[in-house]
């Protein structure tokens, strides 16, 4: 059984809803706003098994009051959040465009959010001892105003304080008014100088100052589940692999890929045995271009 999110619950709302709905079979990997429900009667390719519809008393739940009845009820007054960061990237899909988070700064924000949710759930069971509390919450609060929809940043920084503090809403807006005063100024356009030019007005900081915010120690101890934020040297390590494993696959020293090195085989094999250039092209799904340099490359 996979669990699916309505876009409008929080992020950080979904693990802590999905650790309680495992015990009735959700899958607890599905973590992200975007994963849908799997059709009853289709079959899950990883274990081969059907996935099933149960029907407990017919009653029909929105998604937010199964979270309340999971979760706790809210706080009298407690606003919904109106957008999310899955809306913003299915409005770039919608209109064909790739999302603005991908490569880009948005993106980065919100890779370092994802590891401060998971950081704090890791360490503290989603909620902050004192004495960590204002600058891990901080945190949170800037990483949210680099993504999240404008009309939702109020209500995002409220329910992540509620749920990793024991602040009130006063005390959550209180402590985090210049985080979301300066994202207002961005949403109007507005620069501020900064180093003698015009930068965007949201607190921003590098990965090394909030290493050292956060702790070495604590980062070090987490670091193979954590991805913007894991100490620099096991990133370093993770792009020389991926680098490596790239190399090694686009280049043999013998013309062909190492994925292709079988194919290259079987059309040397046919060749021999005095199949065309192009029969061999489509039985192996390669161009016939490719081909011929493959079968030039082993006459040399």
């Amino acid at each position: 059984m996979a669990a699916g999110f309505n876009e409008n619950l929080a992020l950080f709302e979904v693990p802590v809803t999905l650790k309680t709905l495992s015990t009735i079979g959700a899958d607890p990997a599905c973590r992200d706003c975007t994963r849908v429900l799997r059709l009853s009667g289709t079959i899950n390719s990883k274990n081969r098994a059907e996935a099933r519809g149960l029907m407990l008393t017919g009653q029909e739940w929105d998604l937010h009051s199964l979270a309340d009845e999971i979760l706790g009820p809210r706080r009298p007054g407690r606003p919904k959040a109106s957008a999310s960061i899955s809306d913003f990237n299915a409005a770039a899909a919608r209109s064909g465009r790739r999302s603005v988070l991908a490569g880009s700064i948005y993106g980065w924000w919100y890779a370092v959010y994802r590891d401060l949710v998971r950081l704090v759930d890791l360490e503290y069971g989603n909620r902050l001892p004192e004495g960590y509390r204002d600058r891990l919450l901080f945190l949170h609060a800037v990483a949210l105003s680099w993504f999240a929809q404008p009309d939702a940043i109020e209500s995002e920084i409220l329910s992540v304080g509620r749920l990793i503090t024991d602040f009130s809403d006063s005390e959550i807006l209180g402590v985090m008014a210049s985080v979301i005063s300066r994202r207002n100024l961005a949403d109007q356009g507005h620069k501020i100088a900064w180093g003698g030019r015009e930068v965007d007005p949201r607190y921003f900081f590098r990965a090394s100052t909030l290493r050292d915010w956060i702790g070495h120690d604590l980062l070090n101890k987490h670091a193979e589940q954590l991805r913007a934020l894991a100490p620099a040297e096991i990133i370093k390590e993770r792009k020389k692999l991926r680098d490596a494993s790239r190399w090694q696959d686009s280049y043999t020293g013998k013309g062909v890929r190492t994925s292709n090195e079988e194919k290259l085989a079987t059309a040397r094999l046919m060749a021999a045995a005095g199949a065309s250039q192009r029969a061999i092209s489509v039985e192996l799904g390669v161009s016939q271009k490719t081909i011929s340099l493959w079968l030039r490359s082993g006459d040399t």
